[in-house]
């Protein structure tokens, strides 16, 4: 028998802004059963006692609570375990703020080399200019191979992203290729040692394969090509060092800007890339 103040699904779900068939899962998942059945017709009749009831598993739900934790919780409701409850979630909360806020300056690093790369990108001639770049934290991996071409370029930078993503770190970041310059002759230089590269921020040390690129005056160079094309590498080593400039640093850094998805209507095939020197 239905009481005197009930309410049929229709009627709570629109005070409550829900839908009947959230109700109804409600019902059959056991978090909030109608007050009576009708054994005539099968309607399930609520009452208004239970408005508290139902709004504060839409509360809880609101704030990010799964319906498996409020089951429970709803299972010893009091003050004490209301207050837990809260508390824990809180913490869940502040702790995806503090990864929200993360991701967000990554993506305006990915956004600020995005505009970099649009001031020069449609230029055909190598663009040089005189940087001091600040040091830099990288994951990387090498290519292990003297021999690199684009698939294995592709795979490798894949492999790293996807490492780092596995530790929660997304590759939103500078990535590119680091190429050692140990041997101090652009004519030695050798693909085997180098790799690829993913700048990461200081907190993270879950990945094991970190190094730093020193920071320091760099001679950058805009262009179009591959970084196992070493052919153009050395050609522009070698203009950097007819210019007077003392190559000091330990690695070439060949930073990726845009790869060939963003301009393929113009038929390049190459990525384009900053190339950047350490000089004293």
């Amino acid at each position: 028998m239905k009481p005197n103040d009930s309410l049929s699904v229709g009627q709570i779900a629109e005070l409550c802004g829900i839908s009947r068939q959230t109700l109804i899962f409600y019902d059959k998942i056991n978090i909030f059963k109608p007050y009576t059945i009708d054994q005539n017709n099968n309607y399930r009749y609520y009452t208004v006692q239970q408005i508290p009831l139902l709004r504060e598993i839409l509360l809880l739900k609101t704030v990010g609570v799964p319906l498996k934790d409020i089951k429970l919780y709803l299972k010893t409701l009091s003050l004490e375990t209301s207050i837990a409850l809260l508390q824990k979630q809180d913490e869940l909360v502040s702790l995806k703020v503090k990864e929200l806020d993360e991701l967000s300056r990554s993506i305006k690093k990915k956004l600020s080399v995005l505009s970099e790369a649009k001031g020069y990108y449609k230029e055909n001639e190598f663009i040089i200019m005189v940087k001091e770049i600040p040091a830099r934290r990288v994951a990387t991996m090498p290519f292990g191979s003297d021999s690199v071409d684009l698939g294995q370029l592709r795979h490798t930078h894949m492999h790293l992203f996807n490492t780092l993503m596995k530790h929660r770190q997304p590759p939103l970041n500078e990535f590119g290729t680091l190429i050692p310059f140990n041997c101090r002759s652009a004519e030695n230089l050798r693909l085997k040692t180098a790799g690829v590269y993913v700048c990461i921020d200081e907190k993270h040390t879950m990945f094991d394969n970190t190094q730093y690129i020193e920071g320091g005056k760099y001679v950058c160079v805009y262009k179009y090509g591959m970084p196992y094309d070493l052919a153009l590498t050395k050609q522009i080593v070698g203009l950097v060092e007819k210019s007077g400039f003392e190559i000091a640093g330990d690695y070439i850094v060949d930073r990726c800007l845009l790869d060939a998805k963003y301009y393929s209507s113009n038929q390049r095939t190459v990525d384009f890339c900053e190339l950047q020197i350490p000089v004293k």
